[in-house]
């Protein structure tokens, strides 16, 4: 079973919240493609880290997506531990409050 190209409403509701409207109309528009080209890549988890990371900023996205695109275990140290390795500070399998 593949995953939806579009994502939960959590993610919508945080994009919305964060985003100026253009930008999250654009990053939404550009997940929705990646998830159509790559589900797995682009899981839930995933793409909450893009959107933890950016913080409303579409640039710190457009890293994100680049960084996923690399190597997605790294993108997750960013999101999920802060960049440190030893303990874990928030779990993004989990939708977004």
């Amino acid at each position: 079973m593949t995953a939806p190209t579009t994502p939960p409403p959590d993610i919508h509701r945080r994009i919305a919240r964060d985003f100026n409207p253009a930008d999250a109309s654009a990053l939404l528009v550009d997940i929705e493609a990646r998830r159509q080209g790559d589900a797995k890549l682009f899981s839930d988890r995933i793409v909450r880290c893009i959107i933890y990371v950016a913080d409303g900023n579409l640039e710190t996205a457009e890293r994100a997506v680049a960084l996923a695109l690399a190597d997605p275990r790294d993108l997750i140290v960013w999101a999920e531990y802060d960049n440190q390795f030893d303990k874990q500070q928030r779990d993004l399998n989990a939708p977004f409050e």
